[in-house]
């Protein structure tokens, strides 16, 4: 099978939520290859292997010497939040951090993301008040942070709303 037959493959099986045929795919016939994987394809994997709850594989494609792409990085901070894991999405976000790429609002929304979901609301309004410090935050922001506050009943507290 070729490359753009992986391609069609990856991406049509994501489409219909298998999950577990992107990573056999992939593990199957493009890495034995050593078929490369485009910013699009790679983001496509990862996210796959992190919703088919292969973990191991999704860490692999961002720290492999070929993975210097920030949108791969991006993914795995998302799905660990997804997963509840709030430590592999720091761990992420501080692989983009260490690569000397620009750490930009979506990296940064990302992680706040990821705090909302496991429940840290310490650690979302700490990263928040930094966000809005270094001119980070945007309006996903501040949504993400309203949602936050409501969900946990704190938006009536006036010293919270300051802080939004």
């Amino acid at each position: 099978m070729d490359e753009a037959c992986c391609a069609a493959l990856l991406k049509s099986y994501s489409e219909c939520g298998l999950h577990d045929r992107v990573c056999q795919v992939y593990e199957r016939e493009m890495a034995p290859r050593k078929m490369t994987l485009d910013k699009q394809l790679g983001e496509l994997v990862v996210k796959s292997a992190a919703q088919a709850g292969r973990s191991g594989l999704a860490e692999e494609l961002c720290t492999s010497t070929t993975a210097d792409d920030t949108s791969r990085h991006i993914a795995m901070v998302r799905a660990c939040g997804r997963d509840g894991n709030l430590e592999g999405s720091v761990a992420a976000f501080r692989r983009i951090q260490e690569s000397g790429s620009a750490v930009g609002t979506r990296a940064h929304n990302a992680l706040l993301q990821a705090c909302v979901q496991c429940r840290d609301s310490e650690q979302a309004l700490e990263l928040f008040a930094a966000m809005k410090k270094d001119g980070a935050a945007d309006v996903v922001s501040f949504n993400i942070m309203m949602k936050l506050l409501l969900a946990s009943g704190r938006l009536e507290d006036r010293s919270e709303e300051r802080r939004v």
